[in-house]
Formats: structure tokens, sequence, C-alpha cells
């Protein structure tokens, strides 16, 4: 008995003497450098008991309170814990190397060493070796694809684990010991080839048993990690124990690994598993060992099974547990399932990147709940300083990712499941580059198998949900579901998840028999040997696969009402809200923003519509959505000879349209090569001229007029000929472009008329207008001859002639990878995608300067200041060149303010939604038609003052600009989907109206005026002008004659200037000086005779009461105003009286500069004064 209470009493004053000098240590680090905060620790048990149970979730609590990096001693363990992504960027992106090292357990120290671990090797040659062979050799895309059986052998064996259980009679499974039997296996058969999770291997099942009790002991907590007095202890005996089955575990691999390397030497084929990998690698010597020892390769093999089982069962097993808890969610994602994936068939890896639904809702689960919450503890491998704090050698470093995961700064609703924030691929990801999400670490000691993670994560869960429908045991209703966590090795639910798998009701659906409604059915009882119902139940099995059509519209029908949808106008029954459109839907639609807010709900016969009518929800759907509303709504005459699967603007969204679309913005329309077909565009547009000028000249045209929009259609058309074939296609000696010519307007008039088969997808096989028929004869037309220029072009390659680097080259050229995308593209592809480029461009830039023409004829003032501008910056005798285009501002507002109140496509091309999707709050269903309301974002009178008005001065030193970034100004669309042709439309536009104001004066016919103007619209497959506009060219002054005095009248702009001039500096500032003739009483004071009498007139014009902005020079002012210099209106009188000089002449005849020494802001500005 004495003995024991000295025993207890040295270890007490062993602890109490540890205590002093951890207290001492403590102090002399922070004396060394200004360590994070933190919370206070106590004596002997320092920061411990703040631990909890939970140290992931009292950290982030702590974390609130201190900072998102802090101080913790547990034990004698200095430890800064990382509680936010910014700190979590700054560690791994300027710190990573210091803080690379590892803190090694107790439970995973011993004899048998850590050589050959790459989880915990200290960082160094020999750690990079390790990984090296993990990125080059386990975990490389190439030996991935080569072992996809393996995968989906070992997937397939669950599954029928999961049956047999199931038809065993069991009540529920235990969903996560078959995820862990699984990946135990896979990962059996990737290292070794072999099963281990067999009921005929005694050895491997003594292999589990072993690797089990491993991953058991080394998750529990263990006191001689935080008191390094107790090491030698090993107290609670886990290091013992530990050690004792890891040898176990050796020995039984360590067997493996002899008959492997007996059957190299019997000269048996290799299994190209990861255990041949680890025996024919050879090394240099000197970073890494010329071969490895059977110790190392069985440490390998170990950490293999140990990483990769447990993280992966624990995955799959909250991905489960959320989707039970959270029903709508799993409906969701079955259904994604159903509709990519027929009922009999397997799910394959190469389905998962078509289940964007799936992909998210595992990134949900590990977002809420990362599998190793702290990642692998990190260590300091030397002092550093990071964030302004001092952090000592040998610091353990905790980077809190399950705190980062649900911060409140980074995530809406953090703790809240749900899979739609991750639908945009392009947001987020796992790969260590995003700090607001990590589960897998990043930096150099990032887990280096994400690429393997991210292939079996997804494949099983998804053959589980699409193999079985699920239910929770024992009745547990999903809010009841226990959600709570326990700390181990991984991040595990508190109580295993138990659920029942049922596959037969994949097999049918079931309706009552007799056409008995679900109230009608009886429930009442009846008692026999057992309670039985009093009319046995009759009910109709229908095969899945061939459920009626009728009963789907009934499902849907009976379902529409769990979503909540967005609001919107009531329908009728089977028209829905046809008959609420009218002629001109976007002007229809723009007013129900007023009643129901800026995302309406309605149908369009039978088919589902929202329409988005503010920037603020254009802002959300772009920025956060454009992934799930990425697909298109395809009308069906652009089904007819598989346009739209060789089409980009209509195009599923998917590899083939992500082909093309690099291929418009690498080659096609970038900028190199648009300035490099310049020389097409300045052609085109001197045909244009001269034909503009034949036809003013004739005798037909005299007085009434041209048609506008015709000569720029020819022109556009020819453009886009030349840089496609390098040929003219309106060309009056050419029949076959003539005919190319023809067949493209009358498609582009088919695709704008209104077809009922749109409305009622049901009634498309009849095609009740012939629309589709008569499609299907033009577009043959155009594609036979498309194809013959095609054709022209492969046989002058062929026979070695010049190639023309035009748009057709490029698509000839193409060579793609072969895997994910097609090595080259097919004649028909080309073919459509030539004739997609014709539809879309011509129209477009036609309707552009048609709508552009109309405004300024309207507004003459305007007129006048963007063709003064133009003679300002190109002069007389020279033509408009698109070099010109930078240097017009106020071109550039006029054209933008066309665009805002005319778009082209006043509903961009209509999205579709590719799967059911939470919007704003609203549950937008598949298949749902998105109509972006371009026309009425652009005349919101909330973004826009007097929005109705034609005013191009509000895009001056403005950056609003139609490149999709500014969501209240969308002309062009924004997100993936956006116009691609855009920097040569843009370009296409201006040149075209640059060169037709400066070379033309352009008037109304004489019985038009500019208030009389006809400005109605008309829908086709651009928005047009309801009567064409036909305007009357004259060559401009100046271009081949002189200034006239009749000109004066036609030049506001430069009258207004002359007036300007005349206000700012009066030629005479006092007049000629008056004098009184006798004496006046003048407004009350008495005036001598002989008084001289100066009026300043050079005041009252820079009079502030009288002139807004009285010293700035602005010529507006007297546009639209009454104001002029013949003595009537007395705030400006520069000549009192006299007569007008006139400066056209001067402005005509000449180009006026300044001397090279003077610039306009050094001008000398002073009047002269007399003495």
């Amino acid at each position: 008995m004495e003995y024991e209470i000295l025993g207890l009493v040295l270890l007490l004053l062993a602890w109490v003497a540890w205590a002093i000098l951890t207290e001492r240590r403590q102090r002399r680090l922070e004396e060394y450098g200004r360590l994070p905060p933190g919370p206070r620790w106590w004596q002997l048990v320092t920061n411990i008991f703040q631990s909890g149970f939970a140290p992931h979730v009292s950290f982030a609590k702590l974390a609130n309170k201190h900072g998102p990096i802090m101080t913790l001693w547990l034990g004698s363990m200095t430890t800064v814990v990382i509680s936010s992504n910014e700190v979590a960027r700054e560690m791994f992106k300027n710190h990573d190397i210091v803080l690379a090292g590892r803190k090694i357990y107790e439970s995973m120290k011993g004899d048998i060493g850590n050589e050959g671990s790459l989880i915990t090797n200290q960082y160094g040659p020999q750690w990079r070796m390790l990984r090296r062979l993990c990125t080059t050799e386990f975990f490389i895309t190439s030996r991935l694809d080569a072992l996809r059986g393996v995968r989906t052998k070992c997937i397939d064996q669950m599954i029928k684990f999961m049956e047999d259980a199931g038809n065993s009679g069991t009540t529920s499974i235990d969903v996560g010991r078959f995820f862990f039997l699984m990946s135990f296996n896979l990962i059996g058969n990737l290292l070794i080839s072999k099963d281990l999770v067999d009921p005929t291997s005694d050895r491997g099942a003594k292999f589990f048993y072993h690797a089990g009790k491993v991953m058991e002991f080394a998750g529990k907590p263990n006191i001689a990690d935080y008191f390094t007095i107790l090491r030698c202890l090993d107290p609670q005996g886990i290091r013992r124990k530990t050690q004792f089955h890891v040898r176990r575990a050796f020995d039984i691999a360590g067997g493996y690994l002899r008959e492997r390397m007996d059957d190299i030497e019997n000269g048996e084929e290799r299994k190209k598993d990861y255990l041949d990998v680890l025996l024919q690698y050879r090394g240099d010597g000197v970073e890494g060992p010329s071969r490895f020892s059977s110790q190392t390769i069985n440490i390998v093999l170990f950490e293999m099974f140990t990483a990769g089982t447990d993280t992966t069962t624990s995955t799959l097993e909250w991905a489960m547990a959320e989707l039970l808890h959270n029903p709508t969610t799993l409906q969701k994602v079955q259904a994604e399932l159903r509709r990519v994936i027929n009922p009999s068939n397997k799910l394959e890896e190469e389905d998962l990147d078509k289940l964007p639904y799936l992909n998210a809702v595992i990134k949900e689960t590990l977002r809420l709940h990362p599998p190793l919450p702290f990642l692998v503890p990190h260590m300091a491998m030397d002092s550093c300083t990071m964030l302004g704090y001092h952090i000592p050698k040998e610091t353990q470093i905790l980077v809190n990712v399950w705190a980062i995961g649900r911060d409140p700064k980074t995530w809406k609703d953090p703790l809240k499941f749900k899979p739609e924030r991750f639908l945009d691929p392009n947001m987020i990801d796992y790969k260590g580059h995003h700090f607001e999400f990590i589960p897998f670490g990043s930096g150099r000691r990032m887990c280096p198998a994400v690429p393997l993670a991210s292939r079996i994560l997804p494949l099983t869960l998804g053959s589980v949900l699409h193999k079985f429908d699920w239910v929770l045991a024992n009745g547990v209703k999903q809010e009841d579901l226990d959600m709570n966590e326990r700390m181990g090795m991984t991040l595990k639910k508190a109580i295993p998840l138990k659920a029942i798998p049922w596959s037969v009701l994949h097999k049918f659906d079931w309706v009552l028999a007799n056409g008995l409604k679900p109230e009608d059915l009886d429930m009442n009882e009846r008692m026999g040997m057992t309670l039985k119902k009093a009319i046995p139940l009759k009910a109709i099995p229908c095969l899945y696969i061939k459920i009626p059509t009728t009963l789907i519209i009934v499902f849907s029908k009976r379902n529409s009402s769990s979503y909540k949808l967005p609001p919107g106008p009531p329908g009728f029954p089977i028209f829905g809200n046809m008959f609420d459109l009218g002629t001109l839907p976007y002007q229809t639609i723009a007013e129900f923003k007023q009643k129901y807010g800026p995302v309406v709900w309605f149908k369009i016969g039978s088919v589902k519509t929202m329409s988005i009518l503010s920037a603020n929800t254009a802002t959300e759907f772009f920025k956060n959505h454009d992934f799930a509303f990425g697909e298109r709504k395809i009308i069906d005459t652009m089904l007819v000879h598989d346009y739209n699967l060789g089409s980009l603007a209509i195009a599923r969204y998917g590899t083939y349209w992500r082909v093309l679309r690099r291929i418009c913005t690498v080659e096609m329309f970038v900028h190199k090569r648009i300035n490099e077909t310049v020389y097409i565009r300045r052609k085109c547009v001197d045909d244009m001229i001269h034909w503009i000028e034949k036809e003013m000249n004739s005798v037909e045209m005299k007085g009434s007029g041209i048609e506008v929009t015709r000569f720029v259609f020819l022109s556009t058309f020819n453009m886009l000929g030349n840089l496609m074939f390098s040929r003219d296609l309106v060309h009056p000696g050419s029949k076959k472009a003539s005919e190319f010519f023809n067949a493209m307007m009358r498609i582009m008039v088919l695709s704008g008329t209104p077809n009922i088969s749109d409305i009622f997808p049901h009634l498309r096989r009849f095609d009740l207008q012939g629309l589709k028929k008569k499609m299907h004869r033009e577009m043959g037309i155009g594609l036979d001859i498309a194809s013959t220029f095609v054709k022209e072009r492969m046989k002058e390659r062929e026979d070695g002639e010049e190639k023309k680097k035009d748009f057709l080259d490029v698509l000839l050229e193409f060579e793609g990878s072969g895997k994910d995308e097609p090595a080259k593209l097919s004649e028909h592809q080309i073919t459509i995608f030539i004739l997609e480029m014709f539809l879309a461009g011509s129209e477009t830039t036609s309707s552009s300067v048609e709508w552009t023409l109309t405004e300024l004829l309207r507004h003459p003032e305007a007129m006048a200041k963007v063709k003064a501008e133009i003679f300002q910056i190109v002069g007389q005798n020279k033509k408009f060149e698109e070099s010109d285009i930078d240097n017009v501002p106020y071109m550039q507002a006029v054209v933008k303010e066309v665009l805002r109140l005319h778009p082209p496509l006043p509903f961009l091309v209509p999205r579709r939604a590719m799967h059911d999707t939470n919007f704003m709050g609203y549950d937008i269903p598949e298949d749902t038609q998105v109509f972006v309301n371009v026309w009425a974002i652009g005349r919101d009178p909330e973004y826009w003052d007097d929005p109705l008005d034609f005013k191009p001065e509000r895009f001056l030193n403005s950056k609003t600009d139609f490149k999709g970034q500014c969501y209240e100004f969308l002309p062009f669309g924004a997100g993936r989907r956006m116009c691609v042709g855009l920097p040569l439309g843009n370009r296409m536009l201006h040149f075209v109206l640059g060169s037709l104001l400066h070379e033309f004066d352009w008037e109304l016919p004489s019985n038009v005026t500019p208030k009389s103007m006809d400005m109605k619209e008309r829908m086709g497959m651009t928005v047009r002008k309801f009567n064409p506009l036909t305007a009357v060219p004259t060559k401009t002054s100046g271009q081949n004659k002189k200034f006239e005095e009749s000109d004066i009248d036609n030049l506001p702009y430069m009258q207004a200037v002359v007036k300007e001039a005349l206000r700012l500096h009066p030629p005479l500032p006092f007049l000629f000086p008056r004098r009184g003739m006798h004496d006046t009483n003048f407004m009350g004071y008495d005036i001598p005779e002989n008084s001289q009498v100066l009026v300043n007139v050079w005041a009252i014009g820079k009079d502030p009461e009288s002139w807004d902005n009285p010293l700035d020079f602005k010529p507006e002012r007297f546009l639209n105003s009454k104001f002029d210099f013949k003595g009537q209106c007395f705030e400006f009188l520069p000549f009192g009286a006299g007569r007008r000089m006139c400066v056209g002449s001067l402005l005509n005849e000449f180009d006026w500069e300044l001397p090279s020494n003077i610039n306009p802001r050094s001008m000398d500005m002073k009047e002269p004064t007399f003495h």
C-alpha cells in the first residue's frame, strides 16, 4: 500500500513539475512573438476541456469570439486553429512549405516506422518521391480509365449484397457498412487485384478485421498525444493495441506481396495494379531508394486502405442521410438519374458528366460533412510569421474545414442542405483552388487521390439511388432522423444510418382499379385472425418503362401543386396564357411586372414559361444559375435535317457545343482575325455605297426615297459570304449564289413564323401549318448549296491551291482530341454552322441599322451631332474607316441607345431548365422555357431616367456596355450562351452606320415628318419596323461640292455652335453704347440726360440665373430652343441687331487644325483689353 501511495505522490509531483515547465515554455513562446489570440487556459489541463466531444464544433464557436486564427494549448501541444477561407488562403498560398510538416500521433508510432507513409512522412525528398508516384502512376487519368471495370465490379457486388439483404427478410440495412465493404473491396482490387471481403477467403477476412481495428484505435482520443510525459506509459494502451493489429495486417499483406513476387519470378502475366507499380519502381538512389523495401510497400498498401475506405464510407453515408432527411432533394436527384439513365441500364462512369445535380449533392455533402474536419494536421517545420502573428516551430496547425464550409460570410443559408448552390460547375470545386471549400485540403499536402474519389463517390451514390427507392427504417420520419456527429478517424454519424432499399417499386407504377379516385378508396377494417381491409385492395401495375402518356400527364398535374412557382396571370385550360400575349408578346409580358413582379410564370399552350423582367433578376439568373438554364428551347422547324445537332446557337450544352464555342472565340472572332479581314468589310461597304448612289440617281427613286434595310442586308450578307467562303453571295453573275441567298431569305421568314407545334408539342407529328415541311425543303436547298461550296474548297485543298484563310478553312482544319470531342467536323456539321452564321449575322445587323437611322431621322438634333462628330474625325474626301470607330463616342452612344430601345432579339434566344431548379426561392420545373425580356429590362424606369426617350447622352462617360457584364443592358445576352459573334457584329454595325452617315445626308420623304414617323414594331426572326424605313439620301455637303447658303437650314448643330460662340464671346460686349436723350425714369431710377448706357451682353450671356453651367461651351443648349439673336430674346443679344455672319463656308472648304506646338487644352482664351 505504501508503494502505491508513494507512486501516486511521485506521479503528482511529476505532473506539477510538468505544468510549471509547460507554463514557462508557453510564456517563453509568447515572448518570441505575438501569438494569435485564443481563450484563456487553465493550469495542468490547458484548453483540453474546451475541446469537448466535437472539437471541430467547439473550435468553430471559439473562433467566433477570438477570430479566424487562434492559439490553443492542448496539453503540451501548441496548436493554431484556422477557421476562415481568407486565413486558409494565406496559409496554403504563402506559407505552404514552412507549414508542410506533419504532427504524428502516438497511435501511429512504433517500431515499424513511417518511411513509406505519404500522409505522415515529413516534407522532404522521400515524401516528394511518394507524391510523384501517386500523381504520375496511381491516380493519373489513363490508369483510372483502365481500371474502370474494377470499380464497376465492386459496385455491382455491393448492389447484390444489398438486394440479398433485402430478400433475406431483413427489415433494414446498415447503409454505411455496405459502403465500407464496397470501398474495402475496391481498394483491394486496385492494390492487389483481390476481393478482401470474400466469404471464401479467410485471409481476406482477417486482414479486413485487423485493418478495421487499426482505424478504430487511430480515431480514439489519446491522452498521450496531449501530455508528452505520459507517452512512454501509453496509459490507454492505444499505441500498443494499434501496433498489434498493424503487425498482424502487415503479416497478411506481406503474404500477398510474396505471392506476387513468386508469380513474377514464375513468368506469370502482370496484373498492372498498384502493387505491380510499386514492385516495378526504380529510383535514382539519391532522393529516394532505388527499389522499395517490403516494409515500405506494406506501409503504402496499408495506408491506401485506411485512407481510402473510411473517408469514402463516411461521405456516402452522410450523403444518404442528408437525402433521406430532405426528401425533395432525393426526388430531384432520382428524377435526374431516371431521365438520363434507362431504368433497365446501369449507371456508368461516362454518364456522370450528364448528372450535374448528383455531383452537386456530393459537393454539398462534403461542404457540410467533410470526412476530416481538421484535414490531416499540419506542423510548422520552422518558426514563421503569418498575418502578423508568430507561429513557433513544431506548432500543430488545424485547418477547420468544417467551420469554413459553414461560414455565413461565405455561404448563404450555410446550415441548409442545398445542392443547387453547386449547379454551376465553374463556380467552385474541391480541387484545392477555392479556399472556402477544401474538404480534401490544398497545397502540397492535399489528398492526391481526389481524381479517384471524384469518380467513386458519385458513381456509388448514383448507383444505389438509381437501383433502389429508399425509406428510413422503423418508421422514422425524415424530420426525426438523428443527424448528430461523432469523431473518429473520420467524422461519422453518431448513430449509423438504417434504411430500407426497395427495388421492386422500380418495376411498376400503381393505379387504382375500376377508375376509383384516392378519396373514394374504402379504408374500413374487418376482424379476422388478423386485422384486414374490409374490401380487398385492387390495383393495376403498369410497367415503369411503358407508362401511358395520359398517366404521365395526370401524374405531372397531380404533382405540380408541390412546386412553389413564381407568380403569374391565371391561364385557360389547355391554352394557358397564349391569348394574353398578343402580337408583341415582349411588350405584353413587360406589363406583367407591375402586378406580378420581376419573375413571372405563365404557360403558352402546354409550354411552361418563366420570364425575367429586371436587371436584378437577370444578374441572379446569369451569375448563379447560368449552368442550370444552359439548354435551349428549340422550335420545331429547327429540328429538320438535324440542324439542332450541328448548331452553336441551339445545340445542347455539352462537348460539341464547347468545341464550336472554342472555334468561334479562339479562331473566328478573335481581334487578330477580325483586323486581318478589314479589307473585306471595306469592299462590301463600298459596294453598298455604290448601290445606293445608283439607286438614288435612278428615275424611279426621285423624291420617293429608298428602302434602307435592303441595301444594308445585302451588304451584310456579302460580308459574311466573303468571311466564310471568300466570295460575294449577292452577285448578279452567280446563279448558285442567288439561289443560296433566296433560300436563306425563305428560311428566315419560316423561322420567324409562329408555329402551333411549338405551343402544343403533342401536335408536332401533324405539322398542322406545314411549316416543318416547308422548312425541310428550304433548309435542304441551303445545305445542298453550302455543301457544294465546302466540296469545292476541299477539292482545291487536295489540288494544292493556296489556302484562303477564311472561316471555312478554319472549320476544315479543326482537329479535336477524338476522346471527348470529335477529331474532325463532318461536312454536315460544317454546312449547318455556315447557315447559322448567315441567319444570325445578317438579320440582326440590318435590323439594328434600320432602327438607328429611324431614331436619328426622328431626332434631327442627334443626327446633326453624330454627323458633326464624324466629320470632325474623318473630314471631307476621306472614307469612314473601322479605325475611326473608337474616336466617335457619340455615334457609339447612339448605337447603344438604339440597342437599349430596340434589341434585335427581345427575349434573346430562349433558355431551358436542364433540371428542376430553385431560382430566387421558386421551384422551376425541368424543361421550363425562359424568356429574358431584355426589351423590358432596357426600358425599366428603376434603372433608366426617361426610359422611353431617345437620349444617347446617357451613355457618354458611362461604363455601361453590351458585353454581358451590365445586366441592365443585355441586347446580346450574357453567360455561357451569349452571342459569340459580338466582336465582329459590333464592328460591322458601327462601320456600316458610320459609312452611311458620312457619305449621305438623310431626309424623310416629303409627306413624312419626324413626329409623324411610324414606329410600330413587328415580331419575326428579329424585331423589325412594321413598315420598313424609307429615306431620301443625298450626297453629303462637302463631298465633291461647295457649301451653299441653302444648306444652312439643314445644319441645326452648326447653328447651335454659332449661337453658343456668340453667347460666350459677343463681338461687341457693350454693343454700341447708347445715350439718354433727356431725363428718364428707368425701373424707378432717375437717369439724367446724356447718360451713357452700356448693355453688357457679355455678362448677360454668362448670367447663371439664365444659363446652366454658363462658363461651359455647350451648343446642345440651343438645340430645340427658340433662342435666336434677332433682338427678341433679351438674355441673348450678341448683336443687339445686326447682320448674321456665315461660318459654314469656312468649315466646308478647309479642315482646320491647331499648330503642332499647341493642343486644345493649352489654347490661350484671354480677351484683349483696350485703354
